[in-house]
């Protein structure tokens, strides 16, 4: 199915199951169309709707462990709905976003402020060992990491195209830098942990072989 037909149905799936009013009409309708257009903005080669439906299937598959699925998932669509990889406060600005088009649809006040405390958590992806939901959110926002080879690949060329304004020896050594910080991670994953070998492996790779053109061999 195409992506953007079935994150579309999704999104009316899961208003349903939060509000039983009828969720084809404004201001859900609105809502969608506004992270339809955020997301699949032509500058996002990775943080867009694909990323999106990645990170909601990886939810899907660890929701048995969810406190607060209504919240997680509300986060997941708007994590990363403000995206300037030339600002360093996108994910306070997605938080504050978020807000806005969740009181537009009547969510309650206790789900917006959690909602908003699991974006703030994607910025430096550190989380406490209590927050159950906040790890599944990160595991999530990480799995690409976990990937094989071949989406792993197009994953770090897509995050290049996004830095595209910054040259290739700053981006080598700012690449290299948040690879090592995961790299020296005790653990990368709470409940994917089968990703784990996996990630670490692509990360070591892409940090040993990226090249003056920041591309992947």
């Amino acid at each position: 199915m195409n992506v953007f037909i079935d994150l579309e149905n999704s999104w009316y799936e899961f208003l349903r199951n939060v509000n039983t009013e009828d969720v084809h009409y404004h201001p859900a309708v609105e809502i969608y169309k506004i992270i339809a257009r955020a997301y699949g903005n032509s500058s996002r080669f990775y943080h867009n709707l694909t990323h999106i439906k990645d990170v909601l299937q990886s939810i899907q598959l660890l929701h048995k462990y969810g406190q607060d699925l209504t919240s997680l998932k509300f986060a997941a669509w708007f994590h990363d709905i403000v995206y300037n990889p030339k600002w360093n406060n996108n994910e306070a600005k997605s938080a504050k976003f978020a807000r806005v088009c969740l009181q537009k649809l009547s969510v309650d006040e206790s789900i917006i402020h959690r909602v908003s405390e699991l974006i703030l958590l994607t910025q430096h992806h550190r989380v406490d060992s209590n927050d159950i939901d906040g790890q599944i959110l990160l595991d999530a926002d990480l799995a690409i990491l976990g990937s094989d080879w071949s989406k792993y690949r197009l994953y770090a060329q897509n995050i290049r195209r996004e830095y595209s304004w910054v040259s290739d020896d700053n981006y080598i050594l700012a690449r290299k830098a948040i690879l090592a910080k995961f790299l020296a991670r005790p653990q990368i994953y709470f409940f994917l942990e089968e990703l784990e070998v996996t990630a670490r492996q692509n990360m070591l790779y892409e940090y040993h072989n990226i090249n003056k053109k920041a591309q992947l061999s």
